[in-house]
């Protein structure tokens, strides 16, 4: 947990999102509630769309993955898988900011092709020896997770008005 606000899965300190955004004006998501049926919940925030929140964690692992003394030595791989995990986060961010759904859907698209890039690293550290298949599985695995938010998300913007302010 990063800190007393949210329960979230990241060890970080002086986090300080918010367990639950008051809905005022944003985009809405599907939540289900506790017997099924679902509702809509307002994203005010970049910090509040899911894909940013399991983005943050691909970013945190690839970290912790490059940390490793083997993978640290290799610079041009480290940077680039680096700056693909990053570029998920960055990517959602900066298409919420964005005037509309299509720019936004475009911005998604960026997301989705860094985390195959993510994916696709994993395989050469891998081959390289410079992670062990377990530590392979978790961080493709998360990559994954982030590629299929980011497809639902798309589908869903295409279906849906930007509400305005």
């Amino acid at each position: 947990m990063c800190c007393r606000l949210v329960r979230c899965r990241l060890p970080v300190a002086g986090c300080r999102l918010p367990v639950n955004p008051l809905p005022v004006n944003g985009q809405r998501a599907n939540r289900q509630r506790a017997n099924g049926q679902r509702m809509q919940m307002k994203i005010l925030r970049f910090e509040d769309i899911d894909i940013w929140k399991e983005s943050r964690i691909l970013v945190n692992m690839v970290y912790d993955l490059t940390a490793k003394e083997v993978f640290k030595k290799d610079f041009g791989l480290k940077d680039q898988i680096q700056r693909a995990a990053v570029s998920c986060m960055l990517n959602v961010a900066e298409g919420f900011d964005s005037g509309s759904n299509r720019q936004f859907i475009q911005y998604l698209v960026y997301t989705r092709r860094s985390s195959s890039e993510v994916q696709s690293v994993l395989y050469v550290a891998s081959d390289r020896g410079y992670i062990n298949e377990q530590k392979f599985k978790e961080t493709y695995e998360q990559s994954k997770k982030v590629g299929q938010l980011t497809n639902g998300f798309i589908k869903y913007l295409k279906t849906h008005k930007r509400p305005t302010a």
